[in-house]
Parts: structure tokens; C-alpha cells; sequence
């Protein structure tokens, strides 16, 4: 699997788990709260042996504008959707990390990054 294959995997696992949900398989320069964006996490790749990797994405749960209610209940349920859905998919997650500001258009949004890891490959052929 190549690092865009697993984003799109990611977001198609999400995109269908609410119609009032938005997703995005890659960074946005604006959301519709709420929303799963999916972004690279930090480190992105680990090296497991000669181009083979281990690729981190983050799926930011953003779930409202910074403000404690009614953004954590959504955002606790978006978490209990994902969850499951992944996992059931065959995508671990190997960290939650805190509900923290995520900045997306100049607004700030209640969020938290659901750090999920697989297996991937570079492809490196390149085309002039």
C-alpha cells in the first residue's frame, strides 16, 4: 500500500459513519465542522526495513468551534464511530492523542488527532 492509498483507505473507512459528518482525505483550507481530516502525524514514516515502512496518519476529529459545549459531546461521539469502524476495517490506531486547538481557515476548532499506523511502500519510479 502506498502512503495515498492508505489516506484514501482511511477516509473511506469514516466518510460513511454520518451524513452530518464531513471527511477529507487530505489537509483542507476550510471545514465544515463537523469534520475528519486526515493528515500525516509526527513521524510520518518509520523505517522497518529497505523500502518498507511504517506510516503514521492523523485523522483530526474536529468537532466545533473552540467552545466546550457542544463540541466535546460531538467530538466523543465522532471518536466512538471511528473507533470500531477502523478497527474493523483492519486499521489500528495507536494513540489518541488530547483534544487540543486544530487551526483550519484562520478559525479554531475543538479537535482531537486519532493517530492510526500501517504498513506501506514508496513507490519510487519517477516520471520527468
Amino acid at each position: 500500500m502506498t502512503p495515498a492509498e492508505f489516506r484514501a483507505r482511511v477516509a473511506a473507512v469514516l466518510e460513511p459513519l454520518s451524513e452530518d459528518w464531513s471527511t477529507h482525505a487530505g489537509p483542507v483550507d476550510a471545514i465544515s465542522p463537523p469534520a475528519f481530516v486526515c493528515t500525516w502525524a509526527d513521524p510520518w514514516l518509520v523505517p522497518l526495513a529497505v523500502c518498507s515502512y511504517t506510516a503514521r496518519l492523523a485523522v483530526i476529529c474536529a468537532a466545533a468551534r473552540l467552545d466546550p459545549e457542544p463540541g466535546y459531546e460531538q467530538l466523543e461521539q465522532m471518536i466512538a464511530a471511528a473507533l470500531p469502524a477502523l478497527q474493523a476495517a483492519g486499521i489500528p490506531f495507536v494513540q489518541l492523542a488530547g483534544v487540543a486547538p486544530f487551526e483550519c481557515g484562520a478559525l479554531q476548532y475543538q479537535a482531537a488527532r486519532l493517530i492510526c499506523a500501517s504498513p506501506i511502500t514508496l513507490d519510487q519510479e519517477i516520471t520527468p
